[in-house]
């Protein structure tokens, strides 16, 4: 497969591949067929047209993970929770862009609920859409982000509305909790992948701000605004 697709590697577990295809008027039927990487499946159903741009394409996609971490592993990303991941995907291209929803079956710790529509594919910052979002632990998030950036000990909770405008996506009525801290957010992330934020943050020990904004604070109650712009690589926090 890594000569077939031109891949610098992929696993050294087994791969199935089974099921049904049928081809008419340029689309391709999908009944049933199942992807295995290991142990883990993707069962795939809808139609997958070979027009350009993908025209009428509709498909379901039920992944079935085994274990986060382990499935994680196979492609060099490591600290994801040890817990199995069902998730039905629901894919549908609409002109340049793609519409998707992303559901998860209510049994893992994990909590994934997305209903949203990229506008063009080539600038896929360009996002609509609502979620709710839930994660045991925030550091399992700390491959996106320098090494040395201090990631908590605790879960994450996300819920909102992005809404896009052209050269940028606005955060509508976002709420965060991460661990006993509690966050509305507001601003503009940039299609360049810069962003602007204004955060409303508030929780009973101030003590846990210390690493984010590099100065001390006693253990006592806080509720602060503060303006965070930059990249992921590189952010700077003002009018704390």
């Amino acid at each position: 497969l890594t000569r077939m697709f031109g891949l610098e590697a992929v696993p050294s577990v087994p791969v199935l591949v089974r099921g049904q295809v049928g081809v008419e008027n340029r689309r391709l039927k999908l009944d049933g067929v199942e992807l295995g990487l290991d142990d883990h499946r993707a069962l795939v159903n809808g139609i997958l047209s070979l027009e350009d741009g993908h025209a009428g394409t509709e498909l379901q996609v039920d992944l079935d993970i085994k274990d986060l971490n382990r499935f994680g592993g196979l492609f060099g990303v490591s600290d994801l929770p040890g817990q199995p991941l069902q998730l039905t995907t629901h894919l549908k291209p609409e002109g340049k862009g793609l519409a998707f929803q992303l559901k998860d079956d209510g049994r893992s710790q994990l909590r994934l609920d997305v209903d949203g529509r990229i506008a063009d594919m080539a600038t896929p910052l360009g996002v609509d859409a609502t979620f709710d979002i839930g994660i045991p632990n925030i550091s399992v998030l700390s491959f996106l982000a320098p090494p040395d950036t201090p990631w908590p000990d605790a879960p994450l909770k996300a819920a909102g509305r992005l809404v896009n405008e052209r050269s940028n996506t606005r955060f509508d009525q976002v709420r965060l909790e991460l661990g006993d801290m509690r966050a509305t957010v507001d601003g503009k992330l940039h299609h360049d992948q810069r962003f602007d934020l204004v955060l409303d943050v508030r929780g009973p020990d101030a003590s846990v701000l210390e690493p984010w904004v590099g100065q001390p604070f006693l253990p006592e109650p806080y509720s602060l605004a503060v303006q965070a712009s930059g990249k992921p690589s590189a952010f700077g926090l003002s009018n704390i």
